[in-house]
């Protein structure tokens, strides 16, 4: 019979291993030797907040570099209201600039794709040649003393700019230990413990297939 306590233990140490590696991944990446900062916005800061414009320039940075793009043309359809969502790359932008990216000319929700075969978890939808996940684990700098507003990376990322640990092979692990199992130290069986452990690398391949794209949020 399962334990309902262990059960619930794992389902949240599943939730923890996954934050971890993100925001591992999420660090490499923001360390990408390539940086613009977004100068087509209002806001009179610098960097400003995202624009088409910005989201265009960095993009043909990338092809400049002849980085290619991950995901294939979804094309029309006969749905009411969709529309077609061209060869992208992807990136990942921060919950408090959703309007700001929302307000990009060319902005396409992900309800209005013309098929959601191909859409991923967190797809909010796409600008021109770059398709976003929406995460509140992105990239984002605090406010100090030099800082009017925070600052937010993004990461516009071509086919082979980035490489990660495969752990479908079995080097994750989680490790439960059962009542008494420590010993002199648990003398009347209180305490059981749950945990995990992998090893993990993230690494950038290629500076000119990934590109941050830095902005505030307006």
């Amino acid at each position: 019979m399962e334990d309902a306590v262990l059960t619930e233990a794992a389902e949240l140490l599943a939730e923890q291993v996954g934050l971890t590696l993100d925001t591992i991944t999420r660090n490499v990446l923001a360390a990408t030797a390539s940086a613009t900062n977004a100068s087509g916005g209002i806001n009179g800061d610098t960097p400003t907040e995202v624009t088409q414009l910005d989201i265009d320039a960095v993009v043909d940075i990338l092809l400049g570099g002849n980085a290619k793009f991950i995901t294939n043309m979804i094309k029309a359809s006969t749905g009411v209201g969709t529309v077609p969502v061209r060869k992208a790359f992807w990136s990942i932008f921060h919950t408090d600039i959703r309007k700001d990216l929302e307000n990009c000319t060319d902005f396409v929700a992900v309800n209005k794709y013309p098929s959601q075969g191909d859409v991923q978890d967190d797809e909010w939808g796409a600008t021109g040649n770059v398709r976003w996940l929406m995460s509140t684990n992105a990239y984002k700098t605090s406010l100090d003393s030099t800082l009017s507003h925070n600052r937010y990376f993004l990461p516009i990322i071509a086919k082979d700019a980035y490489g990660t640990v495969d752990i479908t092979g079995g080097n994750l692990r989680n490790i439960v230990k059962e009542f008494g199992s420590g010993g002199t130290t648990d003398p009347l069986n209180q305490r059981a413990t749950s945990g995990w452990k992998l090893w993990w690398v993230a690494r950038i391949l290629n500076d000119a297939f990934i590109h941050i794209l830095k902005v505030t949020a307006g």
